[in-house]
């Protein structure tokens, strides 16, 4: 097998897509190596050369190729020419499965199997855009517009002409059987970047009793997260009376200062931070106040990654509570379903005095979401695609 992997600019950024996106490469360098091409989308004026990664790109950053883009039914950030710069690697690098990280290039997919129909195809569906898109159609701008109905139409074209499509967890496999009348081929959760776990609960302070808990939350500027976060703010934060103080990291969270450290007392918005491991280490938890969108929370594994302590409800905590081990959840794991339940959970933790890392959250995580733990699933869906393609 030579496979071709494709991602986009999320591979270098600090979110949750990126996060995924990484822990996929890393897998697939562990186990193809030199077997690998990987390509990523990027804008104009990207370099060619990234790491070991070659960029497809817009010569200019115009309008009008966004425009070519989208009429042509790919997402507006792909450069009108993928299709055929793809089917060239195709070829000329004797190429025998491609892997895209994203649902929405059914355009791509198209080209590249009428090229050469053996060709096998691997997507993975952070989440389902159909459901999405169809959303912010009705609630964004209307310039938008076209750009979503084609993320959409490239969804369904991915699902018609892939070979393996592959979602996040059951409710995103319910959601695809739903919109697409059909089982997806696999589901895979989330990838975290973490290695063996190597410390002790006391490398990372304490709590004491009866002291202010440090919270903190972590998240882009997104709708559902500032949702979340006023809904926190108006509806626990004024109930914990001074007994917790809450530091907001994110990216151009900043934007959101004013507004949302005048809500409550007790509130810091950091906003975008080169490095949010101070901010883990000085928090005495992490809040999850999300109840909207899709697929699993990636910042909800690297809070539990890293140890930390997690009051959620229950979306923040949405595929991965299916798994997590016997007597952890209610003692440092807390799923919450209303304000009221957030409250006694934040109280009780404040009126404790315990340890700001968990071993037993890291040690989860690691047995279940790293590459290390994903690479024998990866491995079944790449030998698939090695009989197939014999």
């Amino acid at each position: 097998m030579r496979l071709l992997y494709i991602s986009n600019e999320a591979l270098m950024q600090k979110t949750g897509y990126g996060t995924c996106i990484r822990g996929h490469r890393k897998i697939l360098e562990k186990l193809l190596g030199s077997r690998l091409t990987e390509y990523m989308i990027g804008a104009a004026g990207t370099p060619l050369e990234t790491g070991p990664v070659r960029v497809f790109s817009s010569k200019k950053n115009r309008v009008t190729e966004k425009i070519r883009s989208v009429l042509q039914g790919l997402p507006s950030y792909y450069p009108p020419d993928v299709c055929a710069r793809a089917c060239e690697i195709v070829r000329e690098e004797k190429i025998t499965a491609v892997y895209i990280d994203n649902s929405v290039s059914g355009v791509l997919i198209r080209a590249l199997k009428r090229q050469d129909p053996k060709l096998r195809v691997i997507s993975f569906f952070h989440d389902i855009e159909a459901v999405w898109m169809r959303e912010q159609c009705r609630t964004d701008a209307w310039f938008r517009r076209p750009a979503y109905a084609a993320m959409i139409r490239g969804e369904m074209l991915t699902v018609r002409h892939g070979d393996c499509n592959i979602v996040l967890n059951e409710r995103d496999a319910r959601l695809f059987r739903q919109v697409y009348g059909k089982d997806p081929e696999a589901e895979l959760p989330v990838v975290l970047e973490m290695e063996p776990p190597e410390w002790t609960a006391e490398a990372g302070g304490r709590h004491i009793a009866g002291t202010p808990l440090q919270l903190l939350f972590i998240g882009a500027e997104y709708g559902p997260n500032l949702e979340g976060l006023r809904w926190f703010l108006r509806q626990v934060m004024p109930r914990l009376e001074g007994r917790a103080e809450l530091t907001i990291a994110g990216l151009r969270m900043e934007k959101y200062r004013e507004e949302l450290e005048g809500m409550a007392p007790g509130v810091t918005v950091a906003g975008t931070v080169e490095d949010l491991e101070p901010y883990y280490e000085a928090a005495d938890a992490v809040i999850a106040p999300i109840s909207a969108g899709g697929g699993m929370k990636v910042k909800t594994g690297e809070a539990l990654a890293r140890g930390k302590i997690l009051v959620s409800l229950p979306e923040g905590l949405e595929g991965w509570i299916d798994t997590v081990p016997e007597g952890l959840e209610g003692r440092i794991l807390f799923c919450c379903k209303d304000a009221e339940e957030f409250r006694q959970a934040l109280e009780s933790l404040q009126g404790q005095t315990f340890a700001r890392r968990q071993p037993a959250l890291t040690g989860w995580m690691y047995r279940t979401y790293s590459a290390d733990a994903a690479a024998e699933r990866y491995r079944r869906i790449l030998q698939i695609g090695e009989r197939e393609d014999e």
